[in-house]
This record gives structure tokens, C-alpha cells and sequence, in this order.
């Protein structure tokens, strides 16, 4: 189920009073995806089976690219939180490359595998050097709603801790802009330390499961 951005402006207007109700449904678009990077506690995942070898670049560092709006909408990657490749666990870090012909032959590590964000719609994951057969995919991501969304998914409205980190963190936003009729730095500060104490509880919950569809958030990814 989906939820209206809207919904959320009554209680912001309460703590910005004067500011425009378009400026107020950015800052709590805003907010969501500022919490879902603090935390890593809005997820998707999916999996490929029967993955086709023939596919991996071998002109680009053996890499596969993941169409990842092919399984997910509405939402833009954070980072991936789990990868399995025919059941085994990789650990992922990141790597920018300076172009698509840097050789990594010499940086290769057993049990991890590199990967980037080309797009906001696709994910690279290198080297697959010498696979010969297809092999099957898991992978969960940590992500955030795209912008410009009027709906976002009823989680964030009907938790507590996710609405309520919602609105302090929106409220922080729009007071600490100044020269305007709702500035107020002070209760800035407040709504800023508010934000914080909910933004814990949901990673909190997220480590010990107790958010339905997150997992627990491992180290070593980056």
C-alpha cells in the first residue's frame, strides 16, 4: 500500500507555519530519503536465477551489469547489504574506476567483488573472470524512494519511529533556511537532536529485526 506525501504536511505545517505546502512536500520527500541513508533500513532484494555467463564483459573488468529497475520502482540504490552467488556469500566494496578499461587483475581478493552504481538505475558487479557456466544471483540493496514521487510505501507513515524521524528531520530542513517566516534555528536544534534519537530506533530495529523486510546490516561492505 501507498501513502500520500500530503499526509505527512498537516503536522510539518504545525512546526513550519507560512512555509508553501510544495516547499513542504519536498522536505518530507527530502527527510525520507535522508533516513533511509542514515539507517539502510529500507530494502529490496531480488533474485536471478540461471544468470547468463555469456553476458559478462570481459572488456570491462569481466563485469556484469544488473538492470535493477527491471526488478524494483520507485527507488534509488543506497548500497547493497548482501550478495550471493549460487548460494555462497560475497562481501561488495566499492570502487569508482577512472575508466572502463582500468585493469584489476592485480587487486583481485578472494571473497570480495567490486562494484558501482553507472546509473540510478544500474548496478556494476566485477570480475567474473572465467565463468563458464550460468549461475544464479542474490542480492539486497538498501535503498531510498526516488524524487519527485507524490506516494511513498505506508511504512513511513504508519511507524512511529520512521513518521516521527520523518517530520523532525523535514522540520530541522525548512528552519535552519533563513531569512524566512518558519526560520528558527533554535528549534532547529531540537527538531535536529529529535531526528537523531529516531533515526537510531529504526537502525535499532533493523539490526535486531524488528522492521518487517529488513535484515541485519553487516560491516565490511565498503
Amino acid at each position: 500500500m501507498a501513502v500520500l506525501i500530503s499526509q505527512f504536511r498537516n503536522r510539518l505545517l504545525a512546526e513550519v507555519p507560512g512555509c508553501p505546502i510544495p516547499r513542504v512536500d519536498l522536505a518530507v520527500l527530502n527527510a525520507i530519503r535522508q533516513m533511509c541513508e542514515d539507517t539502510y533500513a529500507y530494502t529490496k532484494s531480488f533474485e536471478e536465477e540461471d544468470f547468463d555467463y555469456t553476458t559478462i564483459d570481459d572488456t570491462d573488468n569481466d563485469a556484469i551489469t544488473i538492470t535493477l529497475s527491471t526488478y524494483f520502482a520507485d527507488a534509488d540504490p543506497v548500497a547493497p547489504l548482501m550478495l550471493q552467488i549460487d548460494g555462497a556469500d560475497w562481501n561488495l566494496r566499492e570502487l569508482i574506476l577512472e575508466n572502463d578499461n582500468s585493469n584489476l587483475t592485480n587487486i583481485e581478493i578472494q571473497g570480495v567483488k567490486f562494484f558501482s552504481f553507472p546509473t540510478l538505475t544500474t548496478m556494476k558487479i566485477f570480475p567474473f573472470t572465467g565463468q563458464t557456466a550460468n549461475f544464479d544471483i542474490f542480492l539486497k540493496l538498501a535503498v531510498k524512494p526516488e524524487r519527485g514521487l507524490s506516494s511513498v510505501e505506508d511504512k513511513f507513515y504508519n511507524d512511529d519511529d520512521w513518521y516521527e524521524g520523518i517530520i523532525h528531520c523535514a522540520a530541522y530542513r525548512l528552519q535552519m533556511i533563513t531569512g524566512r517566516p518558519w526560520s528558527n534555528e533554535r528549534q532547529a536544534g531540537y527538531n535536529k537532536s529529535r531526528y537523531e534519537h529516531y533515526m537510531g530506533r529504526v537502525k535499532i530495529d533493523t539490526a535486531m529485526g524488528g522492521s518487517a523486510g529488513t535484515v541485519f546490516i553487516q560491516g565490511g561492505y565498503f
